[in-house]
């Protein structure tokens, strides 16, 4: 997850002191937004979201942003019981203990790569990323899935995604158009250990391929692990200046997915925006158009057994406002510009996990069996969305 520098580090205790208290579940937030043209992370020009009372006067502001706890805005179409079952039995289908030994493996494996020195913000540390990418292609070719390593070298820094294609059948419970793409995608380069930013991501999406390709789904399910998010999602940017929405239905971004707390005061907010204090719940945030996944997704957290606890937030249109400019800090942010349904799942990076970006981003700082209910919600959602509404 790439850091921008218009919006520092904001603890809780401020936006729970200057706004009268703590959440209430169902309690609704407010920013104010307005039509923008689609604008890269690159274009965004600094807004001044230090001084917190830009943030407070932006969160008085007439449209509305919802937190869930039992309710969000609007009425989705309901999951059949078949969907619904059809997610629980994918999320039970996840094993814990491989997805930490394999956290820790791949962790090794960057860490006992030799340094090089070459480090900076247009090339991230080459020999980690690599190591990471690496690590991505055994586990594929260890599965015995199809994969492609796709090289976009006209942007200022080399990208190479890679991709899996699920291709869908049309034939599951919901009967939707195999045509339609699903997208669940994952960056795979890392400043210093990553174990959390973003190798809990990587790990997460091999565990859905290794499950999700074994059931008749209707819609297509592309997995794409992203190259250099954290030079400022460039990977996601060359990928879909190269082939536009090319059918994609919706977008599930998973950076950054492993830490929790439970903690008082461990959990941050952004300016303007309240947060339980307790970091242990996984993050939804959604655009206008992703509310009604969003809700299911809800919904499943509810119905998959040993889900993590799940927090949906979403905003007006694509969150081009300054108020939520920093919702856009990872791969989702090209679909949301196209006004495309997109979720970016978070453990929130910074605004709770005090290793992030650092050389203390190491394994045994995450939560397993939080990581594992995260992952459970991630299998079961993607396999409903393949036959949702």
């Amino acid at each position: 997850m790439w850091w921008p520098t218009y919006a520092p580090p904001f603890r809780e205790s401020f936006a729970r002191d200057s706004m009268g208290g703590e959440m209430k579940p169902s309690q609704p937030l407010s920013v104010c937004s307005g039509p923008r043209s689609p604008r890269s992370p690159r274009q965004r020009p600094s807004r001044g979201l230090a001084r917190p009372d830009v943030g407070l006067s932006l969160f008085r502001c007439g449209l509305r942003l919802w937190i869930f706890g039992g309710i969000l805005c609007g009425c989705a179409p309901r999951l059949s019981p078949e969907m619904v079952e059809l997610a629980r039995d994918a999320g039970a289908q996840v094993e814990c203990a491989p997805l930490q030994e394999r956290i820790i493996s791949i962790v090794d494996a960057m860490a006992s790569e030799p340094e090089d020195g070459a480090v900076s913000m247009e090339w991230g540390i080459p020999h980690r990323r690599l190591a990471s990418k690496q690590a991505i292609l055994e586990a594929l070719s260890a599965l015995g899935v199809e994969h492609r390593v796709v090289s976009m070298p006209d942007r200022h820094v080399p990208v190479e995604n890679i991709v899996v294609e699920l291709p869908g059948t049309g034939a599951g419970p919901g009967g939707a158009p195999a045509s339609e793409v699903l997208q669940l995608t994952a960056h795979f380069d890392v400043w210093y250990t990553a174990a959390d930013d973003n190798t809990s991501g990587v790990v997460s999406a091999l565990e859905a391929i290794a499950i999700l390709r074994n059931l008749e789904l209707s819609r297509s399910i592309q997995v794409l692990f992203y190259d250099m998010e954290e030079t400022g999602i460039d990977g996601s940017l060359a990928w879909w200046d190269r082939y536009g929405n090319n059918q994609v239905h919706a977008v599930l971004n998973l950076d950054a997915i492993a830490y929790a707390s439970d903690k008082p005061g461990s959990q941050a907010a952004p300016p303007g925006f309240r947060l339980p204090s307790k970091g242990n719940f996984i993050l939804g945030l959604g655009n206008g158009a992703a509310r009604h996944h969003l809700r299911w997704m809800a919904e499943l957290s509810a119905e998959i057994p040993d889900s993590a606890a799940f927090l949906a937030v979403y905003g007006p249109a694509d969150n081009e406002h300054p108020a939520t400019n920093d919702f856009h800090r990872s791969d989702h942010s090209p679909a949301w510009s196209r006004g495309l349904p997109g979720i970016f799942m978070t453990d929130t990076a910074n605004l709770r996990n005090p290793h992030y970006h650092q050389l203390t981003d190491l394994p045994d700082t995450l939560d397993p069996a939080f990581h594992c209910g995260v992952t459970r919600l991630v299998v079961g959602s993607m396999a409903a969305y393949a036959e949702a509404p």
